[in-house]
């Protein structure tokens, strides 16, 4: 059974004396199915949250958070029908993929060098292509709901559907 989610289930998030707070936050196509990640930059590593799922247009939100690791969030996405969800978190070069709306999680590593990590996710509408960019302007794509990602290089000039990403000058 869920809960209500409320702000004070997010009170742990607080930097430099104020409560900064970044949600991410993905629906399916009829509404019903949410995400939600809450992130934030902490140069300490110590404010974390959980992500949580809904599956009643949001009235109603339950912990389905990958690994139970707590994370900050940044980045969530999910298929038309809700049932694949990518989410990207700070410090880590992971993307956790779901294929059942949040109740199992599988992690795939992509190393965008560095120390860098993902901070960008998009999952299509039949859930089968999936992008995650990273720091220094790299991309990883899957085109099986997350089983495998390649890395694409740089995505100066590169178009992705309608959208672009130009290299600014």
């Amino acid at each position: 059974s869920g809960k209500v989610l409320t702000p004070a289930d997010l009170a742990d998030h607080e930097w430099n004396g104020g409560k900064y707070l970044y949600p991410f936050f993905a629906m399916n196509s009829d509404g019903q199915k949410m995400a939600c990640g809450i992130g934030g930059y902490d140069p300490s590593g110590g404010k974390k949250s959980d992500l949580y799922m809904s599956a009643d247009g949001g009235t109603t939100w339950e912990k389905k958070t990958p690994d139970g690791t707590r994370r900050a969030w940044f980045g969530v996405s999910m298929s038309a029908d809700g049932a694949v969800v990518v989410a990207v978190a700070e410090g880590t070069s992971q993307i956790f993929v779901s294929k059942d709306s949040g109740s199992t999680w599988a992690s795939k590593s992509a190393s965008f060098g560095r120390g860098a990590w993902t901070n960008s996710v998009l999952v299509s509408a039949d859930g089968t292509t999936i992008v995650a960019g990273g720091q220094g302007g790299s991309f990883y794509i899957s085109e099986d709901s997350g089983d495998t990602f390649s890395t694409s290089g740089s995505t100066s000039g590169v178009k992705i559907g309608r959208a672009s990403c130009r290299e600014r000058v």
